[in-house]
């Protein structure tokens, strides 16, 4: 399957909106987020081959373009490739120069009570006002270094947006008068810099050279080009595990089928599980809130009606699970695991990409 790497980048601002309902007048205030969901870039570049082919939207050009398959997405900065900080990435709320750390592991103390049979707890025992680089991203370098420990330097960088918000009001169909009721407000968002772009490595479908695309809430146009260079988007696995224990990073949201935070391949009662021939134990996991993925589909064919997606919870970017290694080897776990989907839904959207971590 011929793999490309697409660089997409937005001429003006644009808005992602999160799972929750907007309607003008319940809801006035329509909230953002970034980096979008990987399926509001699988619809985007499945619309932009569609509107390349001879006829266009047809139902047979739309069952092929199921073909598409998202591998990664990512943050580029300058000719940094970027990927969001790990939620275990944490720094001291009262000390603003303090420098990044991850939090440790530790037997879960008599004192804790919780119905869920974790092995071990992630602490921070030494700061004792913990805060996340929320909304943050780590340069592939970066990314390397805290896939191999080595946190104490990490450059976060957290400042490339700015906010620009919409207000508007509804109008009538008709007459094109303002309608009672219908004020609202977008969080729209434009890149600091003319350098930071968006990176999308896919497969299935093949995409011709430089072009313009809608992308996002309100369709605005964006340049997509193609980057030749089939290592761009590569990160390197460590080379050795300490007594075969290893972190899996979130690096896209992911949908487990009993929407929680568990994947069905792991019992609930003693965490432990199979998956393509590992055996493994779950030890702790480091979760952000779960978000919101819909979606709408905008025309009925013999797969789909036209109407609202169903509605999933996901585990946010940044989630951390900690698994111990019972049988199997290291190089296994990493052909399994790194740079690959572990999401039981859409997965081919781009849902569900990890990375292996000391």
């Amino acid at each position: 399957m011929k793999t490309q790497i697409l660089r997409i980048n937005p001429f003006d601002t644009f808005f992602f909106r999160d799972g929750k309902p907007f309607s003008m007048g319940d809801e006035t205030w329509a909230d953002g987020v970034f980096p979008p969901a990987p399926s509001v870039i699988y619809g985007a570049l499945r619309s932009l081959w569609l509107s390349q082919q001879e006829h266009g939207f047809s139902d047979e050009n739309i069952e092929a373009s199921e073909r598409l398959v998202i591998k990664g997405v990512f943050l580029e900065f300058n000719t940094d490739i970027a990927l969001p900080t790990p939620i275990d990435v944490i720094k001291d709320k009262s000390d603003k120069k303090t420098k990044p750390d991850t939090f440790t592991l530790s037997p879960i103390a008599n004192k804790i009570i919780s119905n869920i049979n974790f092995e071990k707890i992630a602490i921070q025992q030494e700061i004792e006002y913990i805060e996340e680089f929320e909304g943050s991203f780590l340069p592939f370098f970066e990314y390397e270094n805290y896939l191999t420990g080595n946190v104490n330097q990490l450059q976060v960088n957290a400042d490339f947006l700015v906010d620009e918000s919409k207000v508007g009001i509804g109008r009538q169909f008709g007459t094109r008068t303002t309608r009672q009721s219908s004020l609202y407000r977008v969080d729209m968002k434009r890149f600091k810099r003319n350098n930071i772009s968006i990176i999308v490595e896919c497969a299935g479908l093949d995409f011709s050279g430089n072009t313009l695309a809608k992308f996002g809430a309100e369709g605005k146009a964006s340049a997509i080009s193609i980057i030749n260079d089939s290592q761009y988007t590569e990160i390197i696995s460590p080379d050795s595990f300490e007594d075969n224990h290893f972190k899996l990073c979130i690096a896209t949201p992911t949908i487990f089928k009993n929407h929680g935070w568990l994947p069905e391949w792991i019992d609930p009662i003693t965490l432990r599980g199979n998956y393509n021939g590992l055996k493994l134990q779950l030890q702790t996991a480091v979760l952000g809130k779960p978000i919101s993925i819909g979606g709408f589909n905008m025309k009925t064919t013999k797969h789909v009606k036209k109407g609202p997606k169903t509605m999933y919870k996901a585990v946010p970017v940044g989630s951390v699970y900690h698994f111990k290694l019972l049988e199997g080897n290291m190089e296994q776990v990493k052909a399994t695991f790194h740079y690959q989907s572990i999401s039981e839904h859409k997965a081919h959207e781009g849902f569900g990409i990890t990375y292996v971590s000391k």
